[in-house]
Order: structure tokens, then C-alpha cells, then sequence
């Protein structure tokens, strides 16, 4: 595994890559975000706004805004245990699946935060997951977020996860599941 490197307080924008079009961190344990305000940053496949796969994060009061990507406009993790809390996701977009936050294959744990008006082409406006039966979702609340298919505030496909104390309102699917689609 590579170093614990520390990034706080830092205002990262309008940056551009295939992958972590703001943030990219592979293969880290014990990384600190802590902060931050990530915004209007774009990866044309995953996390526009961070990308993290095979690390332990931690990740506390981030400001992720108006960031784009085709998965995780937001935020993308895949085959982690990330503490994701006390953050804003707002204004993010995906072209396919997980408007505000994706989470692939992770043992991760979101908390604590703001899911509001990020928007998906497919599934997942607010938060998609995928695979991820150790995942928990607690203590959040989601608004206003969009799925052009299924899951407007919350899609979740083959995981047996933890969802407690959220609150999900006003979110919108045009297929199914307008706040929470589990399949």
C-alpha cells in the first residue's frame, strides 16, 4: 500500500480526466480528506468530483458540487472500506448510473451527509450501489435527486447493506423506486 497523505482544506476545480476528474486516490490506506470543496471538476468515466478504489479513507466534511462523470458524478469508490461524512453532495451529474455518490464492490460507510439535486441518465440520482453487502448508509438525508430509470434518491443492486435514520424525500425516478429502488 502507498502513504497516508493528509489533503485539507483545499479548493480543487475545474480539472478534467478519464478517471478522479478531481481527486484521484488508488490504492492508499489511511488517506485523509478533510474540508475540501470540490467543484465543477469532469471524468469521463468515473468520479468526476473523486475517484478512490482499494483504499481506507477518510473523507469528512467535503463540499462536492456541480462535478460530472458516466459513474459517480460525484464521488466513485470500488473495493474499499471508505468513511465517507459530514460532507455535501449537491449539483452533480452522471451519464449513466450514480448521480451524486457510486459505490462499487466497498465496504464503505457514508454518513452523516448531504445528498441533494445531483441527476443520473440511468439509475442512482442521489446514491447507486453496486455489489456492496458491507456498506451502510446512515443518518443521511436525500432530496431533489433525479434517475432517468430506477432509484431517484437511492439504487441498490445485489447488496444486503445498512440503511438506518435516513431521510429521503421529494426525489424522482421515471421508472421505478422514486427514493429507494433495491433490486
Amino acid at each position: 500500500d502507498a502513504s497516508s497523505p493528509v489533503i485539507e482544506r483545499n479548493y480543487i476545480t475545474a480539472n478534467t480526466a478519464i478517471t478522479g476528474g478531481g481527486v484521484y486516490l488508488v490504492k492508499f490506506s489511511g488517506a485523509s480528506l478533510t474540508e475540501n470543496r470540490i467543484i465543477s471538476n469532469t471524468a469521463t468515466d468515473a468520479g468526476g468530483g473523486v475517484y478512490l478504489k482499494q483504499s481506507d479513507a477518510l473523507l469528512d466534511q467535503l463540499t462536492i458540487l456541480s462535478n460530472t462523470a458516466r459513474l459517480g458524478g460525484g464521488f466513485y469508490a470500488k473495493l474499499g472500506s471508505a468513511t465517507f461524512k459530514r460532507s455535501t453532495v449537491v449539483s452533480n451529474t452522471a451519464s449513466f448510473r450514480g448521480g451524486g455518490l457510486y459505490l462499487d464492490e466497498t465496504a464503505a460507510t457514508v454518513q452523516e451527509s448531504f445528498v441533494y439535486s445531483n441527476s443520473a441518465e440511468a439509475d442512482g440520482g442521489g446514491i447507486f450501489v453496486l455489489r456492496s453487502s458491507e456498506a451502510k448508509l446512515l443518518d443521511m438525508d436525500i432530496r431533489h435527486n433525479l434517475a432517468l430509470s430506477n432509484g431517484g434518491g437511492i439504487a441498490i443492486y445485489d447488496s444486503d447493506m445498512n440503511l438506518k435514520g435516513n431521510t429521503v424525500i421529494s426525489n424522482s425516478a421515471l421508472l421505478q423506486g422514486g427514493g429507494l429502488y433495491l433490486d
